[in-house]
């Protein structure tokens, strides 16, 4: 760690990385009461700090939106197997799911024209791709009867990378922002993978464990 200068560091209380954007990360710590987490927001220009979420619990997952001034913020919750998705902007928190709702939401995140796109299973048995608008209004946009489904938006909020987990390993296929299949993505071998897009959403670098857990 020589010549590496932390950012935060307070060995009395945890700080859990989420997010990183341009000029900007997020990350969670329990340093207001020792107990709950709270979202906090820093400015690497001049160390400056904006906590944008504290309204309790423990936080899973922190996405950045486009302008950094609001977070998608995925909670533990009190139903077996479940969590919630709160999304907090500047003297505003909503709900995007219900406390009680006995589902998993992953990879919520906020896009451009304030709608949100993550993967379910509110209301059935295996996960899928929605988008939840301003309103409150769901629309299924990528769906499977046999197996759950994942997905990772591009920067751009152009493209949606959706992973399909299916007998241990994994598929990927590229769709548009409204759920349209285009393409299919070849990988060397039947495993299981993931995948991270390039900032300005032209590329994803996958990484991939082949059966036996061989990393290609």
């Amino acid at each position: 760690l020589d010549g590496l200068d932390p950012l935060v560091h307070d060995e009395r209380y945890k700080h859990t990385l989420h997010d990183v954007g341009p000029g900007v990360v997020a990350y969670a710590t329990n340093r207001r009461n020792e107990v709950d987490f709270d979202v906090v927001v820093r400015r690497l220009a001049d160390g400056s700090e904006t906590v944008c979420y504290d309204a309790g619990g423990f936080v899973m997952d922190v996405a950045l939106g486009p302008d950094a001034e609001r977070v998608v913020v995925t909670l533990a919750s009190l139903q077996p197997a479940s969590n919630q998705v709160r999304l907090a902007e500047p003297g505003v928190l909503r709900d995007v799911t219900d406390a009680d709702d006995h589902a998993m939401h992953g990879g919520a995140r906020l896009l451009s024209n304030r709608s949100l796109v993550m993967a379910s299973n509110h209301g059935r048995e295996f996960t899928a791709v929605v988008r939840v608008d301003e309103s409150g209004g769901w629309k299924w946009l990528v769906e499977a009867d046999d197996h759950d489904l994942s997905v990772s938006a591009s920067p751009d909020d152009q493209h949606l990378l959706v992973t399909h987990e299916i007998d241990g390993g994994s598929a990927l296929a590229i769709h548009d922002a409204d759920g349209t299949h285009r393409y299919d993505v070849s990988l060397p071998a039947y495993g299981v993978a993931g995948g991270v897009w390039s900032a300005g959403g032209r590329y994803v670098a996958k990484d991939l464990f082949e059966a036996g857990g061989i990393p290609l």
